[in-house]
């Protein structure tokens, strides 16, 4: 049995801050997220707090793990499931232009868990 790759707060950081931009300008997601999220810089900084603190309690060890349900904030109506496949492969090309391959596994393979989750 292989230990998980190592994460730090700062991978964390810098996958939300990259996902969310490339959410932003994503022509199939971004009208879903404007919808939730809100269209201003100050309500995406907001939101991309959040997600940092979610994605840092389901990815980093020890005593910030824990199982978190998705927030209210985080319900997205107009997300069809179609657009999961689109939401994964978004955060999975995200993943692989920033991490060596073994972290942008693990990532991968929570984010695939969390999109189960919301579907």
């Amino acid at each position: 049995m292989s230990e998980e790759p190592q994460i730090c707060a700062v991978a964390v950081r810098n996958l939300v801050t990259a996902f969310y931009t490339r959410v932003r300008r994503d022509h199939v997601l971004a009208p879903v997220f404007a919808r939730a999220v809100g269209t201003t810089d100050a309500e995406w900084t907001a939101h991309i707090a959040l997600m940092e603190d979610i994605w840092s309690s389901a990815m980093l060890a020890g005593a910030l793990r824990r199982r978190m349900p998705a927030p209210p904030g985080l319900r997205l109506p107009d997300l069809e499931p179609a657009m999961f496949e689109r939401w994964l492969s978004l955060l999975g090309g995200t993943c692989t232009d920033l991490f060596e391959p073994e972290i942008a596994a693990a990532f991968q393979h929570r984010a695939a868990g969390i999109a189960a989750c919301l579907r």
